[in-house]
């Protein structure tokens, strides 16, 4: 029972928050050495380094022991940390996944007009 296997289900947002930090941190490095405010890309990267720490931990209670496995499948309850950094990690993924396809759309109206 304490054998520890990955949560899966996870993993996809795993991958969108790394994705959201590397936009964040693109963007603020990119801020700075453009003469953007200071103040602003400094929020914007320390945005990115929430997004990586938020990220590490998701992965971090992502590996679980079978006990909190069949926890979880019987009664529906999750450890604390671990419901908080799921809920974090579902959110920056669903905006993410949003702001991807809004993109998306703004560029295929713009080239439509073109």
């Amino acid at each position: 029972m304490g054998e520890v296997e990955f949560n899966q289900d996870n993993k996809s947002n795993i991958r969108w928050t790394m994705f959201a930090a590397w936009v964040y941190g693109i963007g603020g490095i990119m801020g700075l050495s453009a003469g953007g405010s200071a103040a602003g890309c400094i929020v914007v990267i320390l945005l990115a380094a929430a997004c990586v720490y938020s990220s590490v931990m998701l992965h971090k209670v992502s590996k679980r022991p079978y006990w909190q496995i069949y926890k979880y499948e019987l009664t529906g309850e999750r450890e604390p940390k671990e419901r908080r950094y799921i809920l974090i990690g579902n959110i920056i993924a669903g905006y993410m996944r949003w702001s991807v396809k809004m993109a998306f759309g703004v560029l295929r109206l713009v080239f439509s007009f073109v």
